[in-house]
């Protein structure tokens, strides 16, 4: 049996294959699901969680070190979240 894709290992595929693709769109609260508000590429996203996981590594956070992400309901949150994983 294979081990399956890790969601980092995936989004850097995505990000390589077709950067300019779509891959996650917020929707502003509304009737019939509302209008949307934000959308990102693969592309952005590899570029914004790349900044931010840098960021956080230079200022002293390390593997295995806690964080607490507080956002409103946005992107902002997964963007967070996955250079929490990086």
């Amino acid at each position: 049996m294979t081990s399956p894709d890790s969601l980092l290992s995936r989004l850097s595929a995505f990000a390589s294959e077709d950067p300019n693709k779509v891959a996650l769109t917020f929707l502003s609260p509304g009737p019939d699901g509302g209008n949307i508000q934000n959308t990102l590429t693969y592309l952005q996203i590899a570029q914004k969680t790349d900044d931010m996981a840098m960021y956080l590594q230079s200022n002293s956070l390390k593997k295995g070190d806690l964080a607490v992400l507080v956002y409103p309901p946005s992107l902002d949150f997964i963007l967070a979240f996955i250079a929490c994983l990086k």
